[in-house]
């Protein structure tokens, strides 16, 4: 996510040696500073640091996660776009932050803004098999008028604490069927995709699509149970047949399991 390297101020190598300049002309600089009495190793150039505090604001990490993650001053982490030099603590202190790798990564405050698309895809998915949005609102905790703002693209954000506990929901209830047929009519009647028509991995990618081309949806635990049934046990094959990913597949499988063994007990 960082941006590319710049080139050196004097000359066109990319600038990877220290403070904007290549590796030849910073040695040449370095060697200078000593001679003259004024190096100082812990002025660093800011560039690094800089960057990747530029990716954790992308996503939507603030100054004050950042201070409380880094033990950093407020005053110092605001000057870092605009600095000449920052020292090697600032630098290791920001560095040591790593970039999440989904809205769901620990690394991110619960109350961090995110976009909502993913926990819109999800909630349209779960109304698509009958989930109407006064249930989806008493198990989320959420108003219904929090739901059908996000539901209908009404609220463009939304906490990471809300979309974790959304993503939570739609595992739970991907695979079974809500008693509302007004929630699937509306469903279909704008077009949401049901939750096999996604992959799990994309659903918060804005470049992914549903697999809309299915013509009728079958619930994943019938694909796989089909699959067994006629042999086919490979999970990379299975994964293949069903269009969707490996990872995917083995989270499916596993929930399956689960509601069996639950099943089992009931009994």
């Amino acid at each position: 996510m960082g941006a590319l390297t710049p080139a050196c101020r004097r000359c066109d190598r990319a600038a990877d040696g220290g403070r904007g300049l290549c590796e030849k002309h910073w040695a040449a600089e370095k060697a200078k500073l000593v001679a003259m009495g004024r190096w100082d190793p812990d002025r660093l150039d800011p560039g690094p640091a800089r960057e990747h505090l530029a990716a954790l604001r992308s996503w939507g990490m603030g100054t004050r996660r950042v201070e409380r993650l880094t033990g950093l001053a407020r005053p110092t982490i605001q000057s870092i776009p605009t600095a000449k030099w920052v020292t090697r603590r600032t630098e290791d202190a920001i560095l040591s932050i790593p970039l999440p790798t989904s809205v769901f990564d620990p690394v991110l405050a619960p109350g961090t803004q995110i976009d909502s698309l993913g926990s819109r895809r999800r909630l349209r998915a779960l109304t698509a098999i009958g989930w109407d949005g006064e249930r989806l609102a008493n198990m989320l905790g959420l108003s219904r008028n929090q739901v059908n703002a996000i539901t209908s693209g009404r609220q463009p954000k939304i906490t990471v604490a809300h979309a974790r506990t959304i993503a939570d929901l739609f595992n739970r209830l991907q695979m079974t069927p809500g008693p509302s047929a007004k929630a699937r009519r509306v469903a279909q009647l704008k077009g949401w995709p049901l939750p096999l028509q996604w992959d799990e991995d994309d659903m918060d990618n804005p470049k992914a699509k549903a697999y809309t081309n299915r013509e009728r949806f079958v619930f994943t635990s019938e694909r796989i149970a089909e699959l067994q049934y006629l042999g086919i046990t490979d999970e990379k094959e299975m994964a293949a047949r069903l269009g969707i990913k490996r990872e995917s597949l083995v989270r499916q499988l596993s929930r399956m399991a689960d509601r069996d063994q639950d099943l089992v007990v009931a009994s």
